[in-house]
């Protein structure tokens, strides 16, 4: 079970060199970071340099980017009692992302983000407590699970950010950047993650999750590779890993129109609605953010109009905390921010 379409009052912002905050709400123990204009700028060019020269003459080059399979984990779909009979494919897809991110970058994440993974990549215990029992680690509050969480049924995308984020700033705080985009279908807003988007996921080796849905399907899925053949995005493939076969690595010619990226999943077929992803924070913009002091605090203002479903069938949570805990708030109107604690 994961998401399907919904509505954000606040829409998050689809352009990396924009930053408009609509709503804020300070906290003192949580601060948020946001890279501003000059600082995402800087990054981003970075990040494509070796296109800047063929970009500037109109032309990206055919590309093949993509992130060792074997690092990600292979832990495999299955249902807990808060997501009913609809399976649980959003958490185990991220589980199985947060094993690849502890293993590429083991001096920042150790084995911290997923403790409990066996010698052949499963993680059934960090699975089931992302997604319906919960944790409390470090001192920190208890959280409750994915599909546990009240406000999943009316904000699954946000809700589903809010639990990422704070499994791993629980854990390791203070060290990962966070990107994420997202359609508003009920007002057209919002932006639907492009091509050249997950193509610079996945250049910069970050772990990201992506949701395909149409209709009443819907299911969320491990991105592991971006290729295009022809210049300027042009046919171009995807390689994931589907948490209903972990241990397979899927790839599909998509098809890119102005309605999105179609794609076959292997479980069904429809357009790319989602897409999250997070890496840790590069050196450069470390100290770029330290010096910049530019340290703002949000709360999430997010809702939905469907009941979250996976492949096989629709559920429902039935129970949550009411709300993100007061320890961590995300702004949903950014598409990339970091978390900084002010706490002791």
């Amino acid at each position: 079970m994961f998401l399907t379409r919904f509505a954000v009052r606040n829409p998050p912002e689809t352009g990396l060199f924009k930053s408009r905050i609509n709503r804020m709400e300070r906290t003192p123990v949580t601060s948020i970071i946001i890279l501003r204009d000059t600082i995402r700028r800087m990054a981003y060019l970075a990040r494509i340099s070796l296109f800047s020269v063929t970009a500037l003459a109109g032309t990206i080059p055919p590309f093949d980017y993509s992130n060792p399979f074997g690092l990600y984990g292979r832990t495999p779909n299955t249902t807990c009692s808060g997501a009913g009979s609809g399976g649980i494919c959003g958490a185990t897809a991220t589980i199985n992302s947060f094993v690849y991110l502890q293993k590429f970058r083991p001096n920042i994440y150790g084995k911290k983000l997923v403790p409990d993974v066996d010698t052949n990549g499963v993680a059934s215990t960090s699975r089931d407590q992302f997604a319906d029992t919960g944790w409390r680690v470090n001192g920190h509050a208890r959280r409750e699970g994915l599909y546990r969480r009240a406000e999943f049924l009316t904000s699954p995308y946000s809700t589903f950010l809010s639990t990422k984020i704070e499994w791993i700033e629980d854990r390791v705080p203070a060290q990962t950047i966070y990107e994420w985009r997202f359609h508003d279908p009920s007002t057209g807003t919002g932006g639907r993650p492009d091509i050249a988007w997950l193509a610079d996921q996945i250049s910069a080796k970050q772990d990201v999750e992506f949701v395909v849905e149409d209709g009443g399907f819907a299911h969320m899925l491990t991105l592991t590779g971006v290729k295009c053949e022809v210049p300027n995005y042009m046919f171009c493939s995807l390689t994931f890993q589907d948490p209903n076969d972990p241990t397979t690595r899927v790839t599909d010619h998509v098809i890119v129109s102005r309605n999105g990226i179609f794609v076959d999943t292997g479980s069904g077929s429809g357009y790319i609605t989602a897409a999250f992803a997070e890496s840790p924070v590069p050196e450069p913009i470390t100290i770029l953010l330290t010096g910049a002091g530019l340290i703002v605090v949000f709360t999430i203002r997010g809702g939905a109009h469907r009941t979250p479903s996976c492949p096989r069938s629709s559920a429902a949570a039935t129970r949550g905390a009411g709300g993100l805990s007061s320890e961590l708030r995300v702004p949903i109107s950014e598409t990339r921010l970091r978390v900084r604690r002010s706490g002791p």
